[in-house]
């Protein structure tokens, strides 16, 4: 490791070598030098600090700083942060001739060099402070609740000055993106003293100003209810707010979101697009029941096209990560009738929780359902599973008895009373992955017996095995649509980096598809899989692990997904016409021998297991054989409802009411499987 001295002697080599106009690969070096020096985090007597200060004033100042002047504020604040010391005399005069110098020029934003020169005021004697305070006051005077935080922050201390002002260095940093346990801003805001109280300052004096701007008592104007500076404050308070699940923040959201999103007049313009789309931004990444009721009001409401756009794409992540959040998700059930947003919301945070393996207590579990009446019935048509210390687990369906005791029995797969729980026992969804296929198929029949109906697919559901690998190649010349595959990437939330790589958010993992080319906006043709990654999010960065690292239910729910993405967009019988005849076959075929295998090994195979269920004993001429299903000389194949008659494809038209009494009861949801039984139904009547 190098000494401090040492770094200051190549400062001078880099000077002359800079001044000659030769030995670039010498600065190359010395610029590395100090990049490695900047980011070795041991502290800095005031001594050492006044010599790194002083190279960075003299950069500065000459023609060879031009290189260090964009970093300067960057450095400045690095290096008072890393002082044991930031207020002693001997840096007084130095700090004076960088503000002096515009130190915050770098700064993208004003309010950003209002915190950058503040911070460093700080370290010099109270004067100084007052200097940069009036300084800021002309700027602040139209930005009242900017102007509000400002004050806040110059009540706290030097150190925690300069911590708040280090965040806003890195204007490539993209804050909604991080995860909110690694994201250093939202973690500092809860602890900083007194924000509390300006988040609910701030949100409810921008509420109050929309009110005044929709009811005519201050005039309009498209975009200008907020600058930037309100703007980005309002943009923390609400994610302080958020996050820690205010409760006052209901009904400011509820107010402050419709009223930022639709002019007062029939304009197809708005308030603030842009507060807009950050409160939706905050909302998507902590959300609440309640503040998803505000962000779907105002997507009802709004006018302005391009804002509506980002408005549902946010709607859509929020209700994805709703379920990451438990406690909040059930809130929705407080009422016995729900409507049918509300339903929907709450359905998509149970069949999320796949995601998370939240579990709860059984008395806790027990309690949420009394407690939340509009669960009770979803709960008793779902298979929880329950943990005695952390020994073998049990699955069940519940039943409850709404007396005074608000008891439950708990039935196995044979229908049978099981012995009561401990109240510490841990309970949680029951996911077929976790379990083996005597116990899978024990729920199927438990289901086509009582004719159980589920509010999503869950005893049904497929299954996927981890792959021991953070990298792999599932489906290996695997043609896909652009058109269909990037419009069902973004309604699932998959991210679009434009470098020919999707990812999607699980939690903490980044699950991540790369394609053969990029796709941007407008792309239409083919595209290719190449690789499948996974990965962690950690402190220090993207971590590559491998499927079997994390929870068996969310290495088969993230394949699943992609799963579904492949079967949507596969079009394995329409190779690029571009590529050479034998080529192009070659690729066709090892297409569709791969979709026919993962298919049947997947979807299909659970849509066979559902149909021999549900006609055992019906009809004996219908016979299952391989991918097909066979009655008489029809063969309708389970993987596409395609329909053959003595070996020859024909298209099958369904009639619009079967003479059948009645359609047989359908153990899920699918448009495939109901065809499929439609097309059989309707063979039966030709063949009666």
């Amino acid at each position: 490791m190098l000494s401090e001295r040492t770094l200051f002697e190549l400062r001078d080599l880099r000077l002359a070598g800079d001044s000659k106009g030769n030995a670039p690969e010498l600065l190359v070096m010395i610029d590395t030098l100090f990049f490695i020096d900047r980011q070795r985090a041991f502290p800095l007597t005031p001594e050492l600090c006044l010599e790194r200060l002083s190279s960075l004033l003299s950069y500065a100042s000459g023609k060879t700083g031009k290189r260090l002047r964009a970093n300067l504020a960057s450095n400045v604040i690095r290096f008072l942060q890393r002082c044991t010391d930031p207020t002693v005399h001997i840096l007084q005069n130095v700090l004076l001739q960088l503000l002096n110098n515009d130190v915050a020029r770098s700064a993208t934003t004003s309010w950003k060099e209002s915190y950058i020169r503040l911070a460093i005021a700080g370290c010099l004697s109270p004067e100084n402070v007052g200097k940069v305070q009036s300084f800021d006051e002309d700027f602040s005077s139209s930005s009242p609740i900017f102007s509000d935080e400002f004050g806040l922050v110059c009540s706290w201390s030097v150190g925690t000055r300069l911590e708040w002002a280090g965040l806003f260095l890195d204007d490539d940093v993209d804050d909604t993106q991080v995860i909110p346990a690694l994201d250093p801003l939202w973690n500092m805001i809860e602890k900083c003293p007194g924000y509390g109280g300006f988040a609910k300052r701030a949100l409810q004096v921008a509420a109050q100003r929309l009110t005044e701007i929709h009811n005519g008592s201050l005039p309009y104007r498209a975009d200008g209810a907020f600058d930037g500076a309100e703007i980005a404050a309002l943009n923390r308070a609400s994610r302080y707010a958020l996050r820690r699940d205010e409760e006052w923040m209901n009904d400011v959201m509820m107010r402050l979101l419709p009223d930022a999103s639709v002019a007062p007049t029939s304009a197809k313009t708005a308030p603030s697009q842009a507060l807009a789309f950050d409160l939706a931004k905050a909302i998507a990444t902590f959300p609440t029941p309640e503040a998803i009721t505000a962000l779907r009001e105002a997507n009802r409401v709004v006018r302005h096209a391009a804002l509506a756009k980002r408005l549902r794409r946010e709607l859509g992540a929020a209700e994805r990560e709703l379920p990451f959040w438990p406690e909040r998700a059930l809130r929705i059930a407080a009422h016995k009738k729900l409507n049918r947003a509300q339903r929907t919301t709450l359905l998509n945070a149970l069949e999320g929780s796949f995601y998370t393996s939240i579990r709860f207590t059984f008395d806790h579990w027990r309690n949420l359902s009394q407690c939340y009446p509009g669960v009770l019935s979803l709960f008793e048509s779902l298979v929880w599973r329950v943990t005695i210390k952390q020994k073998e687990s049990d699955s069940f369906i519940p039943r409850f008895h709404e007396d005074d005791t608000f008891r439950v029995d708990c039935l196995d797969a044979s229908g049978k009373c099981m012995d009561p729980f401990p109240d510490s026992a841990k309970v949680d969804l029951w996911h077929p992955s976790e379990a083996d296929e005597e116990e899978r198929q024990a729920w199927q029949r438990y289901a086509v017996e009582r004719r159980l109906k589920q509010p999503f697919r869950q005893i049904w559901r497929e299954c996927f095995a981890a792959p021991d690998s953070a990298t792999l190649s599932p489906y290996p010349y695997q043609t896909l649509s652009v058109k269909p595959f990037a419009g069902l990437a973004r309604k699932q939330g998959w991210v679009n980096e434009r470098d020919g790589c999707y990812y999607r958010l699980f939690g903490p993992w980044r699950i991540v598809l790369e394609l053969s080319d990029r796709i941007v906006p407008g792309s239409t043709g083919i595209v290719e899989i190449k690789m499948l990654k996974l990965f962690e999010n950690t402190s220090s960065g993207l971590r590559p692990i491998s499927f079997v690292e994390i929870p068996t239910r969310l290495a088969s729910e993230m394949l699943r997904c992609v799963d579904l993405l492949v079967s949507v967009a596969t079009i394995a019988e329409k190779a690029s016409v571009s590529l050479p005849p034998a080529e192009r076959t070659r690729r066709e075929s090892a297409a569709m021998s791969l979709a026919h295998e993962r298919t049947a090994s997947a979807m299909t195979q659970l849509r066979r297991e559902a149909l021999e269920k549900l006609f055992e004993g019906y009809d004996t001429r219908i016979v299952f054989d391989g991918h097909y299903v066979r009655l008489d000389n029809f063969a309708i194949h389970l993987g596409s409802s395609v329909v053959f008659h003595k070996g020859e494809r024909v298209d099958f038209n369904i009639p619009d009411q079967p003479r059948s009494a009645q359609l047989p009861w359908l153990p899920y949801d699918e448009a495939l499987l109901e065809r499929i039984v439609m097309i059989l139904m309707a063979i039966r009547d030709q063949m009666s």
